[in-house]
């Protein structure tokens, strides 16, 4: 409020005035500046005065002290040393301690020249305590010491409220001649330390900054010849603005507030009085001035001119108002009318308002969250009343599937409207509406024709409300079944918006991520995505945004920061003007087909065995005609060479004509059926053989792996004509080895005839058995390659010899077998059969003697640890009770015993009960190398 009251005393200031306290205004600004300019500028000259006071008493005084140190006092000592008289211990401060003699020299100074300025040579624990530093001159000489570069430092201080330029500088360094004196009481003369004591100014150092000269120059002198002379600069200057001050107002006054009070006199004269215009100014001096007297002027004659034209103006005015009197009158007759027709349409605007509340609640019934169809029906029943023009007498009801909803006061009468509630064009239900009590008589009956057509509106929004909650708990449903789909795919599920947020993830998806579904609401698609594929990211949204639907490979960032590798099936989601509103996609794990895929490619680069991949051709019929090639592999490449970029999108026929069409016939068979297929095949082209491994990795494709069997193929040839060469050659030694030992056996069976001695026969028939059975081994040599023995054929043909050559009478003695197939080659097949020679000759001969009949069983099995076990069981009358195998000296036990060492098993003799004996052979089948 101040501030608003200063502005309106400023408005309402005169010009003369305003102009005199801003031009005063100025001048006091500019008197202000100007002496505390000049004020500044005489301080800093008594300043500069004090320092070079200063700097001359200290040059004063640093003569004398260089004086005393470098002529006097050497001088002195020279001489003091040279007197005997004199002793060591003698000190006189006087003319043996320089800063003494300055500082008495300085007394002496001041006492003549009567000034106030102070010289001193302050040091911490000086030998004198008038010259003791204080705290400001101990802080600097501290600095000294800790900064070699320091020189100087000067301050104001003030002492007995006095102002004093205060300079400290460098002092005395302490030197060698001074030691004697500084560095302890011992090396000190003995008078010094009894002057001064023996903790004073001692502990020195040379080259030490022991003290700083303290200069004291008094200001106060100074001060008051530089307030003396501002003083009269500031008479002298306030002098002269004040002359100028009232020249500029002399001027001022006559050349411009003159003037303007002449147009202000004039001004007022106008509005005073009518009469006064048209009345001239004389111009004044100044273009300002006599442009703004002319306007004034031509103003003045204008509103003359329009003043004498004012009394026919009102005339014709005041015609026209009486004019539009008449007009007024007629239009408050038109708004009597227009207000009794205002009221009857506001009437009937309050009835429409009641129905459209009627509406608006049956809207909002429909709106509310979770509300059930019954609750709809019901609310609009209570709703209908409030509708109507009588809302006190009014009931309703409504009929829906055998259902009804209705008023409390609801009861049959005879003034009733109603109305079909129609679902899908069919009558589904019905709407009632009555008045309880008798009312004038209107469109129909006593209802209004707003009110027939709120009924027709109400019945025909209840038929759209039971047909949407029918549809939207069919779409529930539909919906649940949805979601439930959804959750239950082995796909994830992914739906961003426009922005590219989520908006829905399945579980699948989610754990894909491992994340939960909620953790993924709502963020963005790029926060699981890093750098590189957010660059790609943003691409693939373009062609969504562009409407673009396709296939693509993808990786993304799981939560523990692994990546997973996707196949997405991608799409956008627009509305039904195409406005893009987001994307979905169907995503599938595909980190260990990726995985399996490098490892392939991998396996691809790295196998040694050639590899290709082939589409195939076929004809109109669908036989296959030509294969194309689709990749090959580094050593396909240098097995066949043939180069992938010159291959690869041919045809072999354009490739190599000259493929046999056995190939192509090949491969169209494992492409239509399915089957792998291994084979090898001579390649012409190629003059090479070929063992080929085909299978169908995809619909229409083969893939063949190539081994190169050229080098074994030669090699088997060669080796199939060396063995064609050693088959005859071993055919020939059977065929003479069989003919010698049956020359033999002839040759002991015509010895036998002649010898009478029975132990000489049994010997030799048995060595006859011997060679019969070795000769049994060379006949039963399989017929194909002549190395190998049908183990089982022999058993049987050797102990059917046996019997037949021991029994006498046939039918006394069984043989049965249990063998399995089994085959022995050449070397161990020898001694095999010389055992069972011994074990059934052994059976026959003693374990029925005389006429004594029985069975012997032998069985032939392969045990779980891998050996064959050979059993020959007799029902004979067993072994003797003193038979012990380790100690039997019988050539036929030994000789079993041998034979099965030499077969890398073991032999053992069991005695059967009641009677009977079992011989057990257990061996390895023994690992020979197959001769050729």
């Amino acid at each position: 409020m101040e501030h608003l009251g200063m502005k309106r005393r400023v408005r309402s200031m005169n010009i003369s005035t305003a102009l005199l306290l801003t031009t005063g205004l100025l001048f006091l600004g500019a008197t202000g500046i100007s002496m505390v300019l000049v004020y500044d500028a005489m301080q800093d000259q008594a300043l500069r005065e004090a320092a070079l006071k200063e700097r001359l008493l200290l040059d004063h005084n640093l003569a004398i002290h260089t004086y005393f140190s470098h002529e006097l006092k050497p001088k002195l000592f020279e001489l003091l040393d040279s007197m005997p008289s004199i002793s060591e211990d003698y000190f006189e401060p006087s003319w043996m301690s320089s800063t003494y003699a300055v500082r008495q020299i300085d007394d002496y100074f001041k006492t003549l020249s009567r000034a106030e300025y102070s010289y001193k040579e302050a040091a911490i624990n000086a030998r004198s305590p008038l010259n003791e530093a204080d705290a400001f001159e101990r802080a600097f000489l501290e600095d000294l010491n800790a900064n070699p570069d320091l020189e100087s430092r000067s301050e104001i201080r003030t002492f007995d409220g006095e102002p004093y330029l205060v300079v400290l500088r460098r002092g005395e360094m302490m030197e060698e001649s001074c030691l004697r004196c500084h560095s302890s009481p011992e090396m000190a003369p003995s008078d010094l330390v009894e002057q001064y004591g023996p903790n004073r100014s001692f502990g020195r150092k040379s080259g030490d900054a022991v003290s700083a000269i303290s200069t004291r120059v008094p200001l106060a002198a100074a001060y008051a010849s530089a307030d003396r002379v501002f003083s009269e600069f500031a008479g002298i200057l306030i002098a002269v603005l004040l002359a100028l001050f009232g020249v500029q107002f002399w001027l001022m006054r006559r050349c411009m507030i003159t003037p303007l009070a002449r147009v202000q006199d004039a001004a007022a004269q106008v509005a005073s009085s009518p009469a006064h215009l048209g009345e001239q100014i004389p111009i004044p001096a100044g273009r300002e001035l006599r442009e703004l007297t002319a306007a004034f002027n031509a103003m003045s004659a204008k509103l003359r001119v329009a003043y004498d034209h004012l009394e026919d103006r009102v005339t014709a005015r005041t015609a026209e108002l009486a004019t539009t009197n008449v007009h007024l009158e007629h239009e408050i007759e038109g708004h009597k009318k227009a207000e009794e027709a205002l009221q009857h349409r506001t009437y009937e605007l309050g009835e429409r308002i009641k129905e459209l509340h009627c509406l608006y609640e049956i809207s909002r019934l429909v709106e509310q969250p979770g509300i059930s169809l019954d609750g709809i029906l019901r609310g609009t029943v209570e709703s209908i009343p409030a509708g109507w023009q009588y809302p006190d007498i009014t009931c309703a009801r409504l009929t829906l599937d055998g259902e009804v909803f209705s008023t409390p006061n609801f009861q049959e009468t005879s003034w009733m409207q109603t109305a079909d509630i129609l679902v899908h064009g069919e009558r589904a239900g019905r709407l009632d509406v009555g008045y309880l009590e008798e009312r004038p008589e209107d469109y129909e009956g006593p209802f209004l024709h707003e009110e027939r057509t709120l009924l027709n509106v109400i019945s025909g929004r209840l038929g759209r409300i039971i047909k949407g909650k029918r549809m939207e708990n069919a779409l529930r449903e539909s919906e649940q079944k949805y979601h439930d789909l959804i959750e239950n795919l082995n796909e994830g599920i992914w739906a961003i918006d426009h922005e590219a947020y989520t908006t829905f993830v399945n579980s699948r998806m989610a754990e894909m991520l491992g994340y939960t579904a909620e953790e993924m609401q709502g963020r963005h698609l790029f926060s699981f995505m890093d750098e590189r594929r957010v660059e790609i990211g943003k691409r693939e949204l373009e062609r969504r945004q562009q409407g673009i639907e396709e296939h693509h490979y993808f990786e993304f960032l799981k939560k523990d920061g692994t990546r997973i590798h996707v196949s997405m099936q991608t799409g956008p989601i627009t509305d039904d003007a195409g406005t893009y509103l987001g994307a979905i996609a169907a995503v599938q794990d595909m980190t260990e087909q990726f995985r399996l895929k490098r490892e392939y490619e991998t396996l691809f680069r790295e196998m040694l065995d050639g590899f290709a991949l082939h589409e195939i051709i076929c004809d109109q019929e669908g036989t296959p005609v030509d294969y194309r090639f689709l990749e090959v592999n580094p050593a396909f490449e240098q097995m066949t060479d043939l180069h992938a970029q010159e291959i690869i999108g041919k045809t072999v026929l354009e490739v190599l004509p000259g493929t046999e069409a056995s190939w192509i016939e090949t491969y169209g068979q494992v492409v239509l059926t399915g089957e792998p297929i291994f084979f090898e095949n001579y390649a012409q082209a190629f003059d090479k053989y070929f063992q080929v491994t085909a299978f169908r990795p995809f619909p229409n494709q083969f893939a063949s792996i190539f081994v190169d069997i050229t080098e074994r193929k030669r090699m088997e040839n060669q080796l199939r004509e060396a063995l064609d060469a050693k088959t005859a050659l071993l055919q020939e030694v059977h065929h003479r080895t069989r003919n010698n030992m049956q020359v033999l056996s002839v040759l002991i069976a015509m010895h036998l005839r002649t010898l009478d001695h029975e132990p000489t026969r049994q010997f030799l028939q048995g060595l006859q058995d011997r060679i019969d059975a070795m000769a049994l081994v060379h006949r039963k040599l399989h017929r194909d390659d002549l190395t190998t023995v049908n183990v089982s054929d022999y058993i049987q043909e050797l102990a059917q010899n046996l019997l037949d050559q021991y029994q006498r009478s046939p039918g006394r003695i069984t043989l049965t077998f249990e063998m399995e197939p089994f085959e022995l080659t050449i070397d161990p097949a020898v001694p095999f059969g010389l055992l069972l020679h011994e074990i059934f000759s052994n059976a026959l001969k003693r374990a029925f003697p005389g006429e004594k009949g029985g069975t012997i069983h032998v069985s032939l099995h392969t045990l779980e640890t891998g050996q064959r076990e050979l059993r020959v069981s007799d029902t004979g009358v067993g072994l003797p009770e003193e038979f012990d195998a380790d100690t039997a000296s019988s050539l036929g036990v030994r000789l079993m015993t041998i034979l099965a060492q030499q077969l890398g098993g073991s032999i053992e003799f069991q005695r059967q009960t009641p009677t009977g004996t079992t011989v057990i052979l257990r061996f390895h089948e023994p690992q020979y190398k197959q001769r050729i």
